[in-house]
């Protein structure tokens, strides 16, 4: 691990956070490794009885943060979190106010943030931000869904990591939330961005309408030589609020993701991501722990490995739960704040059947999101859970 290929690394009580760009990928050390690799030692490490870690490990920062730049967008998903539209909102942070947050997320060690929207790319200040950020040894990636992409200069999308174009499926329109291919060309759009040189993944919200239709996801990220698909649960939030309980994957849907997964991943020999909050569906399958631990397959770690900044400032746990403290309070609220202290102290109070599950350490309850919404109740274990459906139903 030659020093001079880090993007970017912090301490941590355990020893430290590691960031690489290329290839791209997160480091959890140990304080030994730490110490080879920076050839120092960190005053956090008085404590021995911290060296080694917990199966929960509280950070001293995140490290992602998604920063929701604007309400600002020309389309209208029916199941966006933002309820964004034709209208920025009034109060949105401006420029300046953008620089502040990132200059208190960089001083506290934050490694990367994803800069979305709404669409993103519509404000004129997009890349004077991701500069900044680069500037202040945060690596900046963007979502976007990609509709006027060809309109932008391609050198432009090189300030990037990494760019998700959201997609909802491949083909030909059926009672869908968000087609594509009649609304840009997806092919173009990907090679005019992969001509930046910056690595171009996929963005899908799996629900009941488009989980048979992942593979055409698949099938067109690997033709077109993409990074990734990543996976992401539908949420109820803006748009999507009074629309969820029709529109979420069906329980035969959510036992049957995780084995759908690995067939796609294995037929096309593809990179499959999936968000934090479906490893409830993974664990039903009884996967191995200690590959899941080692792999940092973890479920719901919000207010502590990452945070979420609102269009207006406002800070949450992630970006589907309502916000409290203003960023520019950061460093006053952020160890404090009890809403970020309930997502880090979920484990400590878990209810059954989630307290006695053997992968409560790596699944933290499940979406919690989620939970309020369906259960009124934050500290409940997901009710999509395949193993709550089956205790609550008495069939186990």
């Amino acid at each position: 691990m030659p020093r001079e290929e880090i993007t970017k690394f912090r301490y941590e009580e355990f020893g430290g956070i590691i960031s690489y760009e290329n290839p791209p990928m997160i480091v959890y050390a140990d304080r030994e490794l730490m110490k080879s690799v920076t050839g120092e030692e960190s005053p956090l490490w008085k404590d021995e009885s911290k060296a080694e870690g917990t199966d929960y490990l509280k950070l001293s920062a995140p490290i992602e943060v998604h920063l929701q730049l604007t309400a600002l967008c020309d389309l209208s998903c029916s199941y966006c979190y933002q309820d964004a539209g034709p209208k920025k909102r009034d109060n949105e942070l401006d420029t300046e106010g953008w620089k502040r947050a990132i200059d208190t997320l960089a001083d506290r060690g934050v490694l990367s943030v994803a800069m979305g929207g709404g669409e993103s790319t519509l404000r004129s200040d997009i890349w004077e931000l991701a500069a900044y950020a680069r500037q202040k040894g945060i690596i900046p990636n963007l979502t976007t869904n990609g509709r006027s992409s060809l309109k932008i200069d391609a050198e432009k999308f090189g300030v990037f990591g990494q760019i998700n174009i959201s997609v909802d499926y491949v083909g030909e329109p059926v009672h869908i939330h968000r087609p594509t291919e009649d609304r840009f060309s997806l092919s173009e759009t990907v090679r005019h961005i992969q001509s930046s040189g910056t690595a171009v993944g996929i963005n899908t919200v799996v629900h009941k309408w488009n989980f048979d239709r992942m593979e055409s996801v698949v099938a067109f990220a690997k033709e077109h030589d993409m990074s990734d698909v990543e996976l992401l649960r539908l949420k109820p939030k803006g748009r999507s609020f009074d629309l969820y309980l029709r529109d979420r994957m069906e329980p035969q849907q959510r036992i049957a993701f995780f084995p759908e997964v690995l067939r796609l991943s294995e037929k096309y020999d593809f990179n499959l991501k999936i968000d934090c909050s479906f490893v409830p569906f993974l664990a039903c399958h009884n996967p191995s722990l200690e590959l899941m631990q080692r792999f940092s397959v973890l479920g719901c770690d919000g207010g502590n490995f990452l945070m979420a900044v609102s269009p207006e400032g406002y800070v949450s746990g992630c970006s589907f739960v309502k916000e409290t403290f203003h960023v520019d309070e950061f460093d006053e609220k952020e160890s404090s704040d009890e809403r970020l202290t309930m997502f880090r102290s979920w484990t400590e109070s878990a209810r059954e059947p989630c307290r006695s599950c053997n992968y409560l350490s790596v699944c933290r309850g499940g979406c919690h999101a989620v939970t309020e919404f369906v259960v009124g109740d934050f500290l409940a274990p997901d009710p999509e859970c395949p193993r709550v459906t089956a205790m609550t139903s008495g069939s186990i």
